[in-house]
Order: structure tokens, then C-alpha cells, then sequence
């Protein structure tokens, strides 16, 4: 059986809508967020802001503050180095028989 493009498109959006009339919102959800990450997931940050802020002029912007925020990088994150003064070259009991 061969169909022409618009049959196909039509026998496509039928099945969708069958298919979204029985899915719960948070499945609906779900799939909105599975195709726009699959979408932005090979861009780089130059294009990731370049589509939101298409999407909302600020919108990026107050993103960006909101990671940067809630995920600060991990140099940011550790602790000041500070130098071993001493090392122990005794053998302590089994801590050893890891190695």
C-alpha cells in the first residue's frame, strides 16, 4: 500500500491524538521534555542562548544566574588546598593489605 504525503501526515496527527488523549499530563510532560533535549542536546552554549533567548529575550540570563546559583562549578565548590606537612611511612595492621 503506497499513501501520499498528506495521507501519511494525517494517518500520523490521528495516531498522535489518539495516542496524547490517553497519556497523563506528567507523560505529556515528559515527552515535551525528552524532544527538547534531544533538540538542544548537541548545541553549544553559544547556540543553547541563542535559541532561548529567541524563545524569551531574558529568559537565558535569568536561567544562567539560576544554575550558576544552585551548581557553582567544582573549583568553586572545594575547599582552599592545604599541603600534607607529614607523611606516615608506618605500616598500620590490615590499612595496608588494601593496596
Amino acid at each position: 500500500m503506497k499513501l501520499t504525503d498528506k495521507q501519511r501526515d494525517e494517518l500520523m496527527n490521528q495516531y498522535f491524538e489518539v495516542v496524547a488523549a490517553n497519556l497523563s499530563v506528567d507523560e505529556l510532560v515528559e515527552m515535551g521534555r525528552t524532544k527538547i533535549t534531544a533538540d538542544l542536546d548537541s548545541n553549544d552554549l553559544e547556540e543553547l542562548s541563542s535559541k532561548i533567548r529567541d524563545y524569551d529575550p531574558e529568559l537565558f540570563d535569568k536561567l544562567l544566574d539560576e544554575v550558576l546559583t544552585e551548581y557553582p562549578s567544582s573549583t568553586e565548590e572545594r575547599e582552599p588546598f592545604e599541603p600534607v606537612k607529614e607523611v606516615s611511612t608506618k605500616r598500620h595492621g590490615k590499612d595496608m593489605d588494601l593496596l
